[in-house]
């Protein structure tokens, strides 16, 4: 459903939205009217960079569907191309970048016997993500992506001097839009960066902690998919 909101958004829904706020104008519609005008689909989820995470996190979930489930392929091919042309539709340079160092990564690190045979079709992968990040790159311009990064970077550097004033106990849970707002011209709800944020809200000690259970979680899934022999308990894991 996502996606298909995902394809009306790029082909009706952003002149539609972009008419009503000429047709009704809001001075806080700024930033909203700016990232409609970029053509990136973001769905429901407000960002593009969101919709294009979520979509590499069930791509290659619904590609294993659609190779072991000989039944319902068709259906799982289907949701599959719809799924690679919402992330597409993104533009998002950080989705191609994740995919690409994904499908490398495990192709060469992977000592599971089950994936062997699919070792070239991870290198295809990677192959075909860096060919799309050079497009994106192309179509989106080296303007833009640098208007686009300058910001964040900008931002990241605010959250790092924040926590240096309370590096050890943070500023607490939740507090991260009352902190970084305080005094400042740009507004930001969240980090949009989960370390950085845990830092600001609960210190270097909650972030190592934070980050010991992420690496206990990861290992332990890459165990499970290891000793997991059947493909569909293969795609489950994944």
């Amino acid at each position: 459903l996502l996606c298909l909101y995902g394809l009306y958004q790029h082909f009706f829904g952003f002149k539609e939205t972009l008419a009503y706020i000429a047709a009704n104008p809001d001075p806080f519609s700024t930033d909203m009217e700016a990232r409609l005008r970029s053509g990136r689909i973001f769905s429901t989820l407000i960002y593009p960079n969101a919709f294009a995470g979520l979509l590499i996190l069930a791509i290659p979930v619904i590609a294993g569907l659609a190779k072991n489930e000989r039944r319902l392929r068709p259906l799982f091919l289907a949701a599959l191309l719809l799924a690679a042309v919402n992330l597409f539709l993104t533009k998002s340079i950080a989705a191609f970048i994740s995919l690409t160092a994904a499908g490398l990564i495990v192709s060469m690190s992977s000592s599971d016997p089950a994936l062997k045979n699919y070792r070239k079709y991870l290198f295809a992968l990677s192959a075909a993500a860096a060919a799309t990040l050079a497009l994106i790159v192309q179509i989106r311009g080296t303007d833009s992506i640098y208007g686009s990064l300058l910001p964040r970077f900008e931002s990241w550097l605010k959250m790092l001097d924040l926590s240096r004033s309370r590096i050890l106990t943070g500023f607490g849970p939740g507090s991260f839009e009352y902190v970084y707002n305080t005094n400042s011209v740009s507004y930001l709800k969240y980090a949009h960066n989960a370390p950085l944020q845990i830092l600001v809200e609960l210190g270097l000690p909650g972030l190592i902690i934070v980050l010991a259970a992420a690496f206990t979680g990861v290992r332990a899934i890459i165990r499970n998919f290891y000793f997991t022999r059947t493909p569909q308990k293969k795609v489950l894991v994944t």
